[in-house]
């Protein structure tokens, strides 16, 4: 279960990407079939947060929806390699929910998840403070994470220090979608690493035992939490799967609405399977999850 960031390469893989295609599986070739089938392309705002040094950037879709919809924030520029996510963004604005990412975050002291995780929670309080222009209803936000992303996704749901010292309400994260998620008890999760992905997940969230147990969201599942979590794990992959149980579980435990939902890995099957896609077997269950956790649009 590999895992990369697309922040260093993120300019090069756009420029050489087709319209229409997530740049971090641009390359492959079940996608490029699926060129004359691609999702459609939202049109986005952005805008930075923060300073260079110590921020980052935000993106919102600006297309227009009734009401004062609900609004889906992703968490970091984390991406799997086993689960494509190119139709996601798409099909959440078609079932009427803005949609958001914040990304290129950046944070100091460097090496550190935990003023990543500080840092992504400025950004979504950069973010509701433009509720208004671009039309969202603050108070109903979900979260949303891959990979890595996952866990900050999860870790500001069951933390929450990180709004606090945001100014951000925490009773506003309604819910958190976490696909193919990762890192929940860090530690853990780096020991099934070889050592080139260790040092490269270590070199962005800290080597220090310290930082790796404070970013564990595993370790936070104390209430208050977030009220819901929705986990997409790649089917038969132990250790996507094997990560989400026990997340979820633990979660469930303290009485927390958790569930696993089993996903097919996108490089195996045929794209009409992709999350998001009319024909995946997994929408029905995110639809319903965002229904109860926000409500309709």
């Amino acid at each position: 279960m590999m895992r990369y960031s697309l922040l260093p390469f993120a300019a090069l893989l756009v420029a050489a990407t087709p319209p229409g295609m997530d740049p971090g599986n641009a390359n492959r070739p079940s996608d490029m079939m699926a060129l004359s089938d691609a999702p459609v392309r939202l049109g986005y705002s952005d805008f930075l947060f923060g300073k260079q040094t110590d921020g980052g950037s935000i993106g919102i879709d600006v297309g227009r929806l009734p009401g004062n919809p609900p609004v889906v924030i992703e968490i970091g520029d984390w991406n799997s390699l086993d689960v494509s996510t190119q139709w996601l963004n798409s099909f959440l604005h078609g079932h009427g929910y803005r949609v958001a990412h914040i990304g290129d975050v950046q944070a100091k002291p460097d090496h550190d998840g935990a003023a990543l995780a500080a840092n992504f929670a400025r950004g979504i309080a950069a973010l509701l403070a433009k509720a208004g222009r671009y039309h969202f209803d603050p108070n109903r936000i979900v979260l949303m994470g891959t990979a890595e992303g996952g866990d900050l996704a999860a870790l500001l749901a069951t933390d929450p220090a990180y709004f606090r010292q945001a100014d951000v309400p925490f009773e506003a994260i309604r819910g958190v979608i976490l696909i193919d998620g990762a890192g929940f008890d860090f530690p853990a999760y780096l020991a099934m690493l070889s050592h080139y992905w260790r040092s490269s997940t270590e070199d962005t969230f800290g080597k220090n035992p310290e930082v790796q147990a404070r970013i564990s969201a595993i370790r936070f599942v104390q209430p208050p939490n977030a009220p819901a979590f929705l986990f997409a794990a790649v089917k038969g992959n132990a250790k996507s799967e094997g990560q989400a149980e026990t997340m979820a579980a633990a979660l469930r435990k303290e009485g927390t609405a958790a569930q696993v939902v089993p996903v097919n890995r996108s490089r195996e099957n045929d794209p009409s399977t992709y999350i998001g896609r009319p024909t995946s077997p997994a929408n029905p269950t995110l639809l319903h999850f965002l229904g109860t956790a926000v409500g309709q649009p």
